[in-house]
């Protein structure tokens, strides 16, 4: 769950404070690509968050905003709303990221770029699977990365989602280490979540997952890579917590896994939509039920309220 709902953000953000601090944030409800396992298919209005909504954005405690989508590089219009809110979070002393499939990553002006605490890029492929999974051109996509570093980026990491379609591909994936400067290659298992449209991938077992990284080569030599594991990871084949831990120690992978200890709830993570809704982490995954188990930020006083509340209950 923990990479499905914020990235790489639990790499950094991943001990419980008892408060809000991470807002993941989507801000509009459209994209340019249409991935097989995308996890933001909602049939809400196809608009952009109000300034209202961004008011309570900016005026939160929390310590990192997470711009997560559904495409928050779409167009200008989208991109200079992300300027705004990277600009706000300097000035109140909050870091930024921004979760993106980086075709938009041109929009963002050198001084946006550079007060980003990093960037996520969504690849799920390498040179040879990316076009054909994504429905993009690999190589455009790594001129435009390349591009934003030149132009003050600091942080880029490669997000990759392990499912029965991707992981065939292990190798591909694992090649673009070579072809930019990333931070860090994070993989994550697939989830399945509910939603308004169709993900067209199946799921791996905690067992596959594991055994195939361990058997690849240049994951376990990668000095970049590693594997993003969430507190539920293997629940639904009756593994434990423990028993995942026990499998990573078995398989020399302890070393290569950020394995979260926590319900991000407990860590601080709350979700607010363009929409107005504001959820748990567990809620923000299947946006079918949005509006049955979501309430709306204005039935709160504040975005520190409504963390505060919905960990109490």
């Amino acid at each position: 769950m923990t990479g499905a709902m914020a990235g790489s953000t639990a790499i950094r953000f991943g001990v419980p404070r008892g408060r809000l601090d991470v807002l993941t944030l989507t801000i509009n409800n459209s994209c340019n690509l249409e991935c097989p396992h995308c996890y933001l298919q909602y049939d809400g209005p196809s608009r952009l968050i109000d300034q209202s909504l961004l008011a309570e954005v900016v005026a939160a405690q929390y310590r990192h905003l997470a711009v997560v989508g559904k495409e928050p590089l779409l167009d200008l219009k989208s991109a200079r709303i992300c300027e705004e809110l990277i600009q706000r979070c300097s000035e109140t002393h909050k870091s930024c990221s921004i979760i993106t499939n980086g075709f938009g990553l041109h929009l963002l002006s050198a001084k946006a770029l550079s007060e980003l605490a990093w960037v996520d890029v969504s690849l799920d492929g390498g040179p040879m699977s990316y076009p054909d999974y994504r429905r993009g051109s690999f190589s455009k996509l790594t001129r435009l990365v390349r591009a934003a570093l030149e132009s003050g980026l600091g942080l880029v990491n490669g997000l990759f989602t392990l499912s029965s379609a991707t992981l065939p591909f292990l190798e591909d994936m694992l090649a673009v280490e070579a072809v930019l400067d990333w931070a860090r290659l994070v993989f994550s298992p697939f989830a399945t979540v509910r939603s308004h449209g169709k993900q067209w991938v199946e799921p791996l077992s905690v067992s596959t997952l594991l055994h195939s990284l361990a058997d690849c080569a240049s994951f376990m030599n990668s000095t970049k890579s590693v594997l993003l594991l969430g507190a539920d990871a293997g629940a639904d084949e009756g593994l434990s917590f423990a028993d995942v831990e026990a499998l990573l120690g078995e398989l020399l992978l302890a070393e290569k896994t950020t394995h979260v200890a926590h319900d991000p709830l407990l860590l601080g993570y709350l979700r607010l939509t363009y929409d107005g809704f504001i959820m748990t982490p567990y809620q923000s995954l299947h946006p079918a039920e949005y509006r049955a188990t979501a309430r709306p930020l204005k039935d709160y006083n504040s975005l520190d309220e409504a963390y505060a509340l919905l960990r109490a209950s």
